[in-house]
């Protein structure tokens, strides 16, 4: 099964959605299912190896990008990735399951020499490319204060301080390997 979700740091899309881009958002799911999740994220089954690069493709063509001055096709937000796993034989019988995420990061950025941080005047999409790097940027750092605290053995792990961490947080917790 795999599941493809694009998230900014406020809010989250799905990267395999059929219609037009819908805003879901990250809560605790029902008891048994994993924890915190993205409501409304489609799953797909995946029956072989060529499905899921075209699905991949797919979520890849979906993802938002956008020119600065130091890339021209920016990332604009996170990838979140998961692919549950299960191996049993013959295939419907119950077997074992593993989840892996994989996450593709959007970059930290300097505003002034990324161009994002330049006057309205001279970019009408400036003050938005501004709001986006600063909103990734304290997503980054929520992230290194999460592994920090993780690395530390802190007792208190600030999972809370961004989606992206409250979505990691069954990967990344306690009980992991």
């Amino acid at each position: 099964m795999v599941r493809l979700g694009q998230g900014k740091p406020t809010a989250w899309r799905d990267l395999l959605a059929t219609g037009p881009p819908e805003r879901l958002v990250v809560r605790q799911g029902p008891a048994g299912q994993g924890g915190i999740q993205v409501a409304g994220l489609t799953h797909w089954d995946v029956p072989n190896l060529e499905t899921l690069h075209q699905m991949l493709s797919l979520g890849r063509s979906n993802r938002a990008t956008a020119a600065t001055v130091m890339n021209q096709h920016s990332s604009r937000s996170h990838a979140l990735i998961t692919l549950t796993l299960r191996a049993a034989s013959p295939p419907r019988a119950q077997g074992i399951t593993g989840t892996l995420h994989l996450v593709d990061l959007a970059g930290s950025e300097r505003v002034w020499k990324a161009g994002v941080a330049s006057p309205v005047q001279r970019d009408p999409n400036g003050a938005r490319r501004l709001r986006e790097a600063q909103a990734i940027n304290r997503s980054l750092l929520a992230l290194g204060g999460v592994m920090a605290a993780l690395r530390a053995r802190r007792p208190h792990v600030p999972f809370r301080d961004s989606q992206l961490t409250r979505l990691l947080q069954p990967a990344l917790g306690e009980g992991t390997t």
